[in-house]
């Protein structure tokens, strides 16, 4: 069995959290959708403690216009240097770290386990343990010597219930607090993070400094009517509208399915060091962005920000087409790089005549 690096890791998380089912677009959001997880600080160091932060994001409100939803987000964490680093190891320490929790898992009582065991919410502190270097193997292989952590979320949107026979997988439930019946992809969303600690090099989370609309500039702007956007960042009047957040957020036509609709370039702004120089290699780590709407089409769900061999792609937006129907639509853009490191954005569009 072929062992992985810190870039498999990190890609496996990405496909793995952050996709829907299978016939969605990527960057379609119309469930319960995990997009990015954030650490801070972006590796770890022994002794230490670190908060992962998940994107959570729910788009059936918008797909059905239904009211929203409660989310259940519970972390289950505390899995370090796994064999073969290798995230499935975990899976016996998660199946017994499930047979203390509580029926119903959001229930469990925050001290009933140790510390970065366990977390109800969108934040995990993970505390790394003291020998997370010291025990960690070392491969002639790697240019860096370092540890591996993971930790495990899960979203439901319904009840979390405990599965301790599940050894394969994630050992928890969503069910239907009716029926009882466990729900699917578009309610039930499992996944994990990697945290690594390296000796004598350190990685941060890649800085995504504003983003833009068709030009755009967006800016946070409370509002009450529309008048209240007009000239924000420069813009003529009517550009921007009161959206229903009460802020202010650009206003597009709805296009129809036959029309020759214009593109819109959501263009995240992301500061070039965000590509470090990796430890013990002559290259800048791999730095991408992804793109996500409730509705709408963006034309490519993920762009390359900086590449090992090219360098900085200081064209990294993507475009993206209204619906053909009216309404408040959300628009998430999340830049990772390869060691785990990551950052987002959010705003909305007014589609409407």
């Amino acid at each position: 069995m072929s062992r992985p690096n810190l870039t498999s890791l990190a890609l496996f998380f990405f496909l793995s959290a952050c996709s829907g089912p299978a016939y969605d677009e990527p960057s379609l959001v119309n469930g319960l959708r995990v997009l990015a997880v954030r650490p801070e600080p972006a590796s770890g160091a022994p002794g230490e403690t670190v908060t992962l932060e998940m994107l959570e994001v729910d788009g059936t409100p918008r797909a059905t216009g239904e009211a929203p939803r409660a989310i259940e987000l519970v972390w289950l964490g505390g899995c370090h240097n796994p064999e073969g680093r290798l995230y499935y190891a975990c899976f016996p320490e998660l199946s017994a770290l499930s047979r203390e929790l509580s029926d119903r898992v959001v229930e469990t009582p925050p001290d009933a386990l140790p510390p970065g065991s366990f977390a109800v919410g969108s934040r995990l502190e993970l505390p790394v343990p003291d020998d997370i270097l010291s025990s960690a193997p070392r491969y002639p292989g790697d240019p860096v010597h370092f540890g591996i952590s993971f930790a495990f979320f899960a979203a439901c949107a319904g009840e979390l219930q405990p599965r301790p026979s599940r050894t394969d997988r994630v050992p928890l439930a969503c069910v239907d607090p009716e029926s009882g019946a466990e729900l699917g992809s578009g309610d039930f969303v499992q996944g994990f993070a990697t945290l690594p600690t390296f000796e004598g090099a350190k990685n941060q989370n890649p800085d995504l400094l504003a983003l833009s609309f068709d030009s755009l500039e967006l800016v946070e702007e409370d509002c009450s009517v529309d008048e209240d956007c007009d000239g924000i960042g420069g813009a003529d009047p009517g550009r921007f509208a009161c959206a229903e957040s009460r802020r202010c957020a650009p206003v597009v036509p709805p296009c129809g399915s036959d029309d020759d609709c214009p593109r819109y370039l959501v263009f995240p702004d992301i500061d070039e060091n965000s590509a470090e120089q990796l430890a013990g290699e002559d290259v800048r780590e791999i730095v991408w962005a992804n793109f996500y709407a409730t509705e709408g089409d963006f034309q490519t769900a993920a762009q390359l920000v900086n590449d090992r061999a090219t360098g900085f792609i200081d064209e990294h937006g993507a475009y993206w087409v209204a619906p053909e129907i009216e309404g408040t639509i959300d628009v998430h853009v999340t830049v990772h790089d390869e060691r785990g490191g990551a950052d987002w954005s959010s705003f909305e569009v007014v589609v409407r005549d």
